[in-house]
């Protein structure tokens, strides 16, 4: 009966998936989560559209999208934290731009609107 309500308690089932490939599952899964939360916030999605044109700083992005420094600074930390953009110091200053994970999903999600002639972004 047990095998029934939990197919992964068979013995046939326990030999085939390691504790390791379900944590690495369960790790991928939550990196996925995070992903996309980090991008649950108008202005994160903002800060991104602004980014997919060209690297910017903080005062450009903050003046681009029409909200406070501290605020702008407060996003792209959580937007940091997530692999989504990343920044070179030049000077006292940094420029964001996107990573190369999220420059090659632009480039995907562009071509797919290019095949189905719709705009996204």
């Amino acid at each position: 009966m047990e095998a029934l309500l939990n197919p992964l308690t068979t013995e046939h089932h326990k030999s085939q998936i390691s504790q390791s490939r379900i944590n690495r599952f369960v790790n991928k899964s939550r990196a996925i989560y995070l992903f996309f939360w980090a991008l649950h916030n108008e202005t994160r999605i903002s800060i991104v559209k602004q980014l997919a044109v060209r690297p910017k700083s903080v005062k450009e992005l903050s003046k681009d999208i029409d909200e406070l420094h501290s605020v702008t600074s407060f996003h792209l930390k959580h937007l940091r934290m997530n692999k989504i953009v990343t920044f070179d110091t030049v000077g006292k200053e940094r420029i964001y731009r996107l990573t190369n994970i999220l420059n090659a999903l632009f480039e995907t999600i562009t071509e797919i609107d290019q095949c189905l002639n719709v705009k996204t972004f």
